[in-house]
């Protein structure tokens, strides 16, 4: 029996040295790959570094605007007198004001009325920067945007893709931009807009 345990002791020891070999050659082999490709890996993370440093650099700015509104309940839509003392019946009343009041603000209508007052299918002109570095990033930007025209051109071209107005793309982008919620146990709206201009943005919320 004393021969048996000793056979399997050193059965268990052989295992464990083929083992610890086997891991000893994996990582051998993991460190001569690394080493072999080294330049490989080290132009693929510069590059993509790079590139990740240039999108952000040259990408169009965006600008998030917010502002709340206070929803009060009129004498008109109070709950009667019967149901004053009905904690719920003035809960559903509430909700659904607010409710109103977010799908008015969210309405096709009002957006257009909106672009149309502030004339937003044709927004400002950046001013055009005189530090060399900024300048640099705006003529970029300048040439980005008319490639991005060219392609848009034709794509409309090509039937891929519908051609809009300054007006109707004006509008679509302000209700990708938009976003408006009810802040919780309250009668607060908040409502927040992201635009590509800075200049005069604010007065957008308060149209």
């Amino acid at each position: 029996m004393t021969e048996t345990q000793d056979g399997k002791t050193r059965q268990d020891q052989a295992a464990g040295r083929k083992t610890e070999s086997s891991n000893i050659t994996s990582m051998r082999d993991l460190l001569f790959i690394l080493f072999r490709y080294k330049w490989v890996i080290v132009v693929t993370m510069l590059a993509t570094f790079v590139s990740t440093l240039g999108y952000l650099w040259i990408k169009d700015d965006m600008y998030e605007i917010s502002a709340k509104v206070l929803v009060k309940m009129g004498q008109e839509n109070s709950p009667p007198p019967s149901v004053i003392g009905s904690t719920q019946s003035v809960v559903n009343q509430k909700l659904q004001d607010i409710n109103s009041e977010i799908e008015i603000i969210k309405s096709r209508e009002l957006i257009e009325k909106v672009v149309d007052t502030l004339g937003l299918d044709h927004p400002p002109a950046p001013p055009v920067p005189t530090q060399f570095f900024k300048r640099v990033k705006y003529e970029i930007k300048r040439v980005k945007k008319a490639v991005s025209r060219q392609l848009s051109t034709l794509q409309v071209w090509l039937g891929l893709k519908k051609e809009l107005s300054p007006r109707e793309a004006a509008i679509i982008e302000f209700i990708k931009g938009l976003n408006v919620q009810a802040l919780m146990q309250s009668n607060v709206i908040e409502i927040k807009l992201k635009v590509g201009f800075k200049e005069d943005s604010n007065v957008i919320l308060n149209t």
